[in-house]
């Protein structure tokens, strides 16, 4: 087995690392439609895809004497995809249609006076592969979320695939740690709306997804 550790890259210091795997994930929602279980935990295993946070920073040039200096601007944080499969019982339907319906009542044609009625908060996991023990690698918790734009797709009798339902989400705040996400963090994800029954929903999910 000595030739193993030729594998990788000359005058590295150990062979090539395990690298994460792009379909061990699992996405929590917090305060997501102001809905507690079983529908957040309903959500979160009807995910197909989401993409992970993107960071644009502006430049800003200052002329001097001879030359110029290039400084950072303002950043902003790119908007994510999320697809999520349509099920039979209509909860993923409803929690989205929810959502929809607080941040504009188009029926009514009223809006939120303030975007903390509508925002809410995301969790997106890279885990381990495990089941009974599931170890959590890394987190990205994205802050003051909503969604952009929804696309329930087609219907096509061509084909064997599940319906799903895109959702473009754009945030203002995302952070990124090592491992799991201390509890005491997950109320800021909504900002002045604190914990409460947001909180008790994410709580919800975990048990949902992870009876551990």
């Amino acid at each position: 087995m000595a030739q193993l550790s030729k594998f990788g890259v000359p005058g590295g210091e150990m062979p090539v690392l395990m690298p994460k795997l792009g379909y061990r994930f699992r996405v929590k929602f917090l305060g997501f439609a102001g809905e507690v279980i079983p529908a957040l935990g309903t959500l979160t295993s009807q995910v197909v895809s989401v993409g992970r946070p993107s960071l644009q920073t502006e430049t800003t040039t200052i002329d001097v004497y001879n030359s110029k200096i290039k400084l950072a601007g303002k950043s902003t944080w790119q908007d994510i995809n999320l697809v999520v499969r349509d099920d039979i019982s209509n909860t993923v339907a409803r929690v989205i249609s929810a959502q929809m319906g607080r941040q504009m009542d188009h029926a009514g044609q009223s809006s939120a006076t303030a975007g903390t009625n509508y925002k809410f908060g995301m969790v997106i996991q890279t885990l381990d592969g495990g089941n009974d023990t599931v170890q959590v690698l890394d987190t990205w918790s994205l802050a003051g979320c909503w969604l952009t734009s929804v696309n329930y797709n087609e219907m096509n009798y061509g084909t064997s695939d599940a319906v799903t339902i895109s959702m473009t989400i754009a945030y203002d705040n995302a952070d990124y740690h090592i491992g799991d996400m201390p509890e005491s963090s997950l109320p800021g994800l909504l900002g002045d709306l604190g914990g409460g029954p947001a909180l008790r929903a994410l709580s919800a999910g975990d048990t949902a997804t992870n009876p551990n």
